[in-house]
């Protein structure tokens, strides 16, 4: 019979743990599609900053070439500042990359974390409870031979077991 206790609690905390996995694995594989989706994402902005970049220098050289500005100074100070909103946008979104990706690494850490806290919280609870039930089933056992003793002794009661409340059957 403890056999029996022992095997039902641990089936209890493996079907727990099964579950807790379960739940860690689906949220870990709906953060690592976050994390895809951002990288396509961040990926496309660089792209259009890029894209937009371009189309600036192009714009800049086509006025500058109509107006006759090539070689000024003007003609400088327009690509440089051009370079430099680029390379500002390119650092915002790189800066916000990183952002992106170290909140989705935070959360697999807490994920694992809160994981391995459910799981040792389990064992506990799964541990404890297998413990008292088979302090439960022992003294149980030591109430049953202790009233069979009684009763076969004939010293307590004339009625055997049916004053103790235990039937025959239970004693055996």
């Amino acid at each position: 019979m403890e056999s029996k206790i022992n095997a039902m609690y641990d089936e209890l905390y493996k079907k727990k743990q099964s579950e807790l996995e379960k739940a860690k694995n689906n949220s870990l594989n709906e953060l690592n599609q976050q994390k895809a989706d951002g990288e396509v994402e961040y990926y496309n902005e660089k792209n259009k900053s890029s894209l937009a970049n371009q189309k600036n220098t192009q714009a800049i050289r086509d006025y500058m070439a109509r107006n006759n500005l090539l070689n000024s100074g003007e003609n400088a100070d327009a690509i440089l500042r051009n370079r430099t909103d680029y390379a500002n946008d390119i650092g915002r979104i790189n800066s916000d990359h990183r952002q992106f990706n170290n909140n989705i690494e935070r959360q697999k850490s807490k994920l694992n974390s809160d994981y391995n806290y459910d799981i040792a919280t389990a064992k506990s609870d799964y541990e404890a409870q297998k413990q008292k039930a088979l302090m439960d089933y022992k003294l149980q056992q030591e109430q049953l031979a202790a009233a069979y003793s009684r009763s076969s002794g004939g010293g307590y009661s004339s009625g055997g077991y049916s004053e103790s409340g235990i039937t025959a059957d239970e004693v055996k």
